[in-house]
């Protein structure tokens, strides 16, 4: 039976072994260079949008909910922070007047 598992495990170590070196040759032959740079342009804008496509799989969107609580809070705190500042303001200019 351990005979079996070895043999079955040394099976899957030359698999992975041998799908590791075709990808590789896979990797070798994409990094060659060429000497157009208009293709070069081209392959690295092609490389930028493959790589913000596969990030914006990975973002995770709030749904309506928790975005009307986030646009919620910001107006509130807006509304707040200007009424805040707009007294003190007031009270500035107050003060400013009690001295002229």
């Amino acid at each position: 039976m351990a005979l079996v598992a070895k043999n079955n495990d040394e099976n899957i170590s030359k698999k992975l072994i041998e799908e590791t070196k075709k990808e590789m040759k896979k990797t070798a032959k994409k990094k060659k260079v060429s000497n157009n740079k208009k293709t070069d342009k081209n392959e690295t804008k092609e490389k930028y949008l493959v790589g913000v496509k596969n990030e914006m799989k990975k973002v995770s969107w709030p749904n309506f909910k928790t975005m009307s609580k986030y646009i919620l809070a910001t107006l509130l705190f807006c509304i707040f922070f200007g009424l805040f500042f707009y007294a003190i303001d007031i009270l500035f200019a107050f003060i400013k007047g009690m001295f002229k």
